[in-house]
């Protein structure tokens, strides 16, 4: 099981240097969803019970929904004109989570297939993409509040 899971999951689960949005926080919260996903990942090489798979997934889910939150009141509280943007794409992200989430529970789909559908879209695409946009505007328009390395 685990060669056919990290075949599927290409991205690592680290903070890696283009992964940094140089915000403490951000970058924190970034850190532990990743180690989540990789203890995710660890259960399902493991072949733990669906229950605990479940149970993981759900924690991941909650920890990003907290986490997205964070990203928003950011944006709201600096005036980020792509806010609109950017919080349907947290719709979007937690809406298909629960989906998979939904998926795994019936037996539809198979626990690497959630890692790799909850984390590949994560990372590649909106820490890489939404975020770096919003934590460079966010560093441009407002240096002296430390939001910058």
């Amino acid at each position: 099981m685990s060669s056919q899971c990290e075949s599927e999951v290409m991205s690592p689960f680290e903070l890696r240097s283009e992964l940094l949005l140089h915000v403490a926080e951000i970058d924190e919260q970034h850190r532990v969803l990743l180690a989540r996903a990789r203890a995710l990942r660890d259960s399902i090489d493991a072949a733990k019970p669906l229950q605990e798979l479940e149970a993981m997934l759900s924690a991941l889910i909650d920890f990003t929904e907290m986490h997205f939150h964070t990203e928003e009141d950011l944006m709201v509280a600096h005036g980020y004109e792509g806010y609109g943007a950017h919080k349907a794409a947290h719709t979007e992200l937690l809406d298909q989570a629960y989906v998979v989430r939904r998926e795994l529970s019936i037996g539809a789909i198979g626990p690497c297939h959630v890692l790799s559908l909850f984390i590949q879209d994560w990372t590649t695409e909106h820490i890489l993409g939404l975020d770096k946009q919003l934590f460079a505007f966010l560093a441009s328009k407002r240096p002296s509040e430390g939001l910058h390395a």
